[in-house]
């Protein structure tokens, strides 16, 4: 958002404003409502399918996706006739042995470590890279992490990484829907 100076201000600058006119008798009824998604907690979450139907695919229907946008566990023809499964495809071309995606998701019940990052980065990656993919995500119980196509690769240390519980807040939300939303 901007103020009319131009200069931008965060939700909880809006939040104040809006406090402020109600306190001065004024209806804010008329004005734009911040939107932030609200996830429910992952303490019983035990695997990843879990992860996937309690936090995922929520998740991308919050940020305008729904099931037809994209595939799971989508075959993918690596080497010699060794199959892989990447756990989410967003496929912009369908042709058999020569899919492209713009996005891929991997998910994992839990990454606890650097190493464990690196492993499924390097999955990921592998898809991404036979996809032709923009943008690969990782997601866990706890967070997530995009990585963006920038000079036809993937910096595995250049990524955002966010905490679902930071989705809450309508600023981290919309920044995230900027990156990763449907257009």
């Amino acid at each position: 958002m901007q103020g009319v100076s131009g200069y931008s201000f965060n939700s909880e600058d809006y939040k104040r404003i809006q406090q402020l006119i109600i306190q001065n008798g004024g209806n804010i009824n008329e004005l734009p409502q911040l939107y932030s998604p609200t996830f429910s907690s992952n303490q019983t979450l035990k695997v990843e399918r879990d992860v996937e139907l309690t936090i995922i695919e929520p998740f991308l229907k919050e940020l305008g996706y729904t099931e037809k946008h994209w595939e799971r566990q989508l075959p993918v023809r690596m080497g010699r006739g060794e199959r892989n499964f990447p756990d989410y495809v967003f496929l912009t071309s369908k042709e058999k042995n020569y899919e492209v995606a713009s996005m891929l998701i991997e998910a994992k019940f839990s990454i606890k470590n650097n190493k464990e990052l690196e492993e499924t980065f390097k999955q990921v990656y592998s898809y991404g890279m036979r996809l032709s993919s923009k943008t690969l995500v990782i997601a866990d119980k706890d967070a997530i992490w995009i990585y963006e196509r920038r000079n036809d690769s993937f910096d595995r240390s250049k990524y955002v990484k966010k905490f679902w519980k930071e989705l809450k807040s309508p600023d981290e939300f919309t920044n995230i829907k900027n990156l990763i939303g449907r257009k």
